[in-house]
């Protein structure tokens, strides 16, 4: 199996690290692809879409590029806002990928605002992308995604942000995409969602509805954060490989 990886709000592919290396390793992946949404890490020179479903036009072009009639079949795998694109692109292109995962994503017209951005995170969110040192920046969003060990990240995703460079209004309107996004009634594709009950950013009850609504499994992880593979990346191995034994 091929994976393709989509990270969330303001993030870039890179922002997947150890997860990469360790999907990379196993024996039942073949080739992985993380691609950055415009606006964000390589793509920093792009103006960010508004709206989900140009984010995913964006992505897939340089998608199709990258692969090759020869290739195994391929499953999707979608971070938070990287989720939203994941759900869109599969509803709109079905024959793309042969699997969907989505871990800690959600839409709103299955639930409330206030459960996908929590209030006091979503004012705290706001004051730090207009700070100007990238260190502190990183650090609080660290402090914001992820309950483990977010220290451990700090040096690496402050080089990340001071590699690539991104532009405030870009975050707005990525923001807006996924405020504004909406889930397909139905999809017709083998699906995992992953979630962790002590995310502080997005409630846990978002992917509980996306599961129930697509009729798809969903495992919970008891005390990582929002950034779920960051936090505990092998564990998310772990349920990858159970789900692709059980299907």
């Amino acid at each position: 199996m091929n994976y393709l990886l989509l990270r969330g709000l303001g993030r870039q592919a890179a922002h997947w690290g150890e997860f990469k290396s360790l999907l990379e390793e196993q024996e039942f992946s073949d080739k992985v692809v993380a691609l950055d949404l415009p606006g964000f890490g390589e793509q920093n020179t792009e103006d960010s879409p508004t709206r989900i479903k140009a984010i995913t036009n964006f992505i897939r072009l340089n998608f199709l590029k990258q692969i090759s009639s020869e290739d195994k079949a391929w499953t999707i795998i979608g971070f938070s806002l990287g989720g939203m694109v994941a759900l869109d692109w599969v509803n709109r292109f079905p024959h793309d990928f042969k699997k969907i995962i989505i871990i800690n994503s959600s839409a709103a017209n299955l639930s409330p605002p206030w459960m996908r951005l929590r209030a006091e995170v979503f004012k705290h969110f706001l004051k730090i992308i207009k700070t100007r040192n990238t260190k502190q920046r990183e650090t609080e969003i660290l402090k914001m995604i992820c309950n483990h060990d977010p220290e451990a990240y700090v040096e690496e995703w402050t080089h990340l942000a001071q590699k690539h460079p991104y532009k405030e209004i870009n975050v707005i309107k990525q923001l807006g995409a996924a405020l504004s996004f909406t889930a397909p009634k139905t999809l017709n594709i083998s699906g995992l969602v992953l979630s962790s009950t002590q995310d502080r950013m997005v409630h846990y009850s978002c992917s509980k509805k996306l599961s129930k609504r697509f009729n798809w499994p969903i495992q919970l992880h008891k005390s990582a954060g929002h950034d779920l593979t960051t936090d505990d990346p092998k564990w998310v191995i772990t349920e990858i490989k159970q789900d692709n034994e059980n299907s």
